[in-house]
């Protein structure tokens, strides 16, 4: 499933410089190490890198403090419905 990425900090805004707006979604968790936080956390690659490049992250799928997580358009999964 495909999702689009907004920068919300500095930090976002330079992944989205760097690798582009459109990710894709490789795992969706309630929990994470390292964060107490509950999810839904996102585990996303750029679409344009392979699964286990170095570029992919968890973000949180609700309130993300570097991104603003929105559906991919086109794609009608919903990934971050609980």
């Amino acid at each position: 499933m495909n999702i689009s990425l907004q920068g919300i900090s500095k930090k976002g805004k330079q992944r989205i410089k760097d690798y582009g707006a459109n990710w894709r979604v490789l795992d969706k968790r309630s929990k994470v190490l390292f964060n107490n936080r509950l999810g839904p956390w996102l585990l996303i690659v750029p679409s344009s890198k392979n699964d286990d490049d170095a570029a992919s992250r968890w973000v949180h799928g609700l309130d993300d403090d570097d991104f603003k997580i929105m559906p991919f358009a086109g794609d009608s999964n919903d990934p971050i419905q609980r």
